[in-house]
Parts: structure tokens; C-alpha cells; sequence
């Protein structure tokens, strides 16, 4: 049909790139006080787990394989365990006293519900093309970790007198925040240290970025982060 796309037709290099475009904008947004690239590379990503980008006959065509892979996801215990969440937010719009703290409430479930089930949909992708990407998320974190130690050494009196009155250090984004992100790209960038076949540059720069990274985390000093990062650490090690 013209305006289907058959369920094992294969990605075309335009719908690659354009889903690896709204997968770097997704990323890079995470670190940085910007919303509008987030939600460009949610809809993006969304809206590419529905339709294919061909590079032949109609353009953009609806995907046949997407309920088949709804149902797989939805059959998956570790992707399909949010919905648990979801549901509850949902019922419990029953008997709220506050719709508009449920609702909030129910945004964020409805996040944590279909943000992996994109992943799921798109995981070909990103399978094909992790190691580029894992080094995009590194690299992500250690640019705005270096924006966090830039600031510190030249704000040093003022850094230390808002330390003083109980306030964080000042981070791109909300500082548990950007805590747990130095954290998970810490985590990858000691895997790739240590990685059995990894080349010899890809250890320097994993090891680089791993410095870099754990600095910024115990400088911004959220015990959250620092949880995440040695529970990861331990993990890794215990994997290799």
C-alpha cells in the first residue's frame, strides 16, 4: 500500500540519520537548561517509531511492524514495569482531591512509561550504532562537567560562601540532576576503559573523561550521584 510501510521493510539511510539526529538532541538536552531541543528529540523520536522516512516512492509512510512491536515491548517485565505506575496515577485520578498535582503526577508516569518503549521500538538503530552514541552521551557529560569546574576555579570566594549558606554548586541543569546523568556517562566511560578489545585511544579518552567526570560528581557532591556512580563502578567491575 502506498502509505504503509511493510513491518520488515528495512531503514532507510534518511530515517537513520534523522533518528539519530532527534537521539543527540534528546541527549544533549539533558545536560543544558534548554527544554525546546528535549521536546524536539522526544517528538522526533516518537513520531520516527510510527512513520518510516523513505527514500523512494511516498516519502513518509506508516510502519506496519508497530503493533507487533508494542506487543513485544509489552511483554517485556524490565521495559512494560512503569505501566504499573501509570495505572495507579490513573486510578487514583478517581478519588484525587488535587486533578492538577495527580495530572502532573501522571505526566511524569506517562514519561517513564513511553520513553523506553521508543528505545524498544527503535533498538535496531541503536544497536547498530551504540558506540558512537555511548561516546556522544561521555562527551555530553564531560562538557558540561567542564563548564562546572570552569566555574569553580573562577568563582572560587563566591563558590565557597554559597557552599557556606547550605546552596549547591551551580550545574547546567538541576544539580541531582546533572548528578546521576556524571554518573551513568562516568559508569560508560570506565566500561570502555576497561573493555577488553577497546583501542588504545578510546582508553585514553575513556579514561580522560572518567577523571573528568568523577571530579565534577564530587564536586557537586550529591550523594545521590555519588551512590550511582560507585554502585555502577562495582557492577562494571564485577562484569568484566
Amino acid at each position: 500500500m502506498r502509505f504503509i510501510s511493510p513491518a520488515n521493510s528495512p531503514y532507510s539511510p534518511w530515517h537513520v540519520g534523522l533518528v539519530l539526529l532527534a537521539f543527540l538532541l534528546f541527549g544533549w538536552a539533558i545536560t543544558t537548561h534548554s527544554r525546546t531541543p528535549m521536546s524536539v528529540g522526544l517528538i522526533g523520536l516518537s513520531a520516527f517509531s510510527i512513520f518510516r522516512v523513505e527514500d523512494r516512492g511516498f516519502p513518509v509512510r506508516a510502519w506496519a511492524g508497530l503493533p507487533a512491536a508494542l506487543t513485544r515491548y509489552l511483554r517485556r517485565p524490565d521495559y512494560a514495569l512503569p505501566a504499573i505506575l501509570l495505572v495507579a496515577y490513573v486510578a487514583s485520578l478517581a478519588w484525587s482531591g488535587d486533578r492538577a498535582y495527580a495530572f502532573d503526577r501522571l505526566r511524569y508516569a506517562l514519561q517513564a512509561w513511553a520513553i523506553p518503549c521508543l528505545f524498544f521500538v527503535l533498538a535496531p538503530i541503536f544497536r547498530r550504532w551504540r558506540e558512537p552514541l555511548t561516546w556522544a552521551l561521555i562527551l555530553f557529560g564531560v562538557v558540561g562537567a567542564i563548564g562546572v569546574g570552569a566555574y569553580a576555579m573562577t568563582n572560587a570566594e563566591a563558590l565557597i560562601a554559597a557552599l557556606g549558606q547550605g546552596r549547591a554548586v551551580p550545574s547546567p541543569v538541576g544539580h541531582v540532576h546533572f548528578s546521576a546523568y556524571c554518573a551513568f556517562a562516568g559508569t560508560l566511560a570506565f566500561y570502555r576503559l576497561f573493555k577488553p578489545e577497546a583501542s588504545g585511544g578510546s582508553r585514553l579518552f575513556g579514561g580522560l573523561a572518567f577523571f573528568i567526570l568523577a571530579t565534577s560528581l564530587h564536586l557537586v557532591a550529591v550523594r545521590t550521584g555519588l551512590v550511582m556512580l560507585y554502585v555502577g563502578l562495582v557492577v562494571v567491575t564485577f562484569r568484566l
